[in-house]
């Protein structure tokens, strides 16, 4: 299975994280990552303070879909301690 590092964040009007970025594979949609999570095609994780944190998802139900970590059980709106992205290109996870 793949992995990748998430290492940015994109936020809508409301602060509400919508796309996480990826060095070298530009920026996706949380409901793209949460698909391909379900999947078991990817995983994903995030470094906080120096320790690698493994990206799950929390609730698969189609409405009430969102990304935690698994070591803290954290949402993935606590994911703001990233850096906001800069202009990645989009591309493409395979």
């Amino acid at each position: 299975m793949e992995e990748y590092e998430i290492n940015c964040v994109v936020k809508d009007n409301s602060g509400i994280i919508t796309q996480l970025g990826f060095k070298d594979q530009g920026i996706h949609s949380i409901f793209i990552l949460t698909r391909l999570i379900i999947l078991g095609r990817i995983s994903f994780y995030a470094n906080k303070n120096g320790n690698r944190v493994k990206v799950v998802v929390r609730d698969s139900t189609i409405d009430n879909e969102s990304l935690i970590s698994d070591d803290e059980c954290i949402n993935i709106d606590d994911l703001n301690f990233l850096p906001k992205c800069s202009s990645l290109p989009k591309a493409h996870l395979s």
